[in-house]
């Protein structure tokens, strides 16, 4: 349950950042008449961290991003199953 919550969310934050609603990696919020090299963004978009902490959305041992990014609902479904068939612990995904 925690998996597929975990999931969602990511979920929910890229189709925000397509859509322009959340910030996306590489975009900075500029305040007043500043100049900066890059994405410009709105500061009032929300950002990823808005909703889970950082190490929660990447990390090395498998964040959020990675049980979303390039991963189908049915890919995701199937390791799932796996897991508990083998008694795995899913700390891995």
């Amino acid at each position: 349950m925690v998996r597929r919550s975990e999931r969602a969310l990511g979920v929910a934050i890229r189709k925000g950042q397509d859509a322009g609603e959340i910030a996306s990696k590489g975009q900075r919020e500029v305040y007043g008449n500043q100049h900066v090299s890059g994405q410009i963004v709105n500061s009032d978009l929300s950002r990823p961290s808005d909703f889970a902490r950082k190490d929660e959305l990447t990390n090395t041992s498998g964040g959020i991003y990675d049980m979303t990014d390039d991963v189908t609902d049915e890919e995701f479904e199937t390791v799932l199953t796996e897991a508990k068939a083998e008694g795995v612990g899913l700390d891995f995904l």
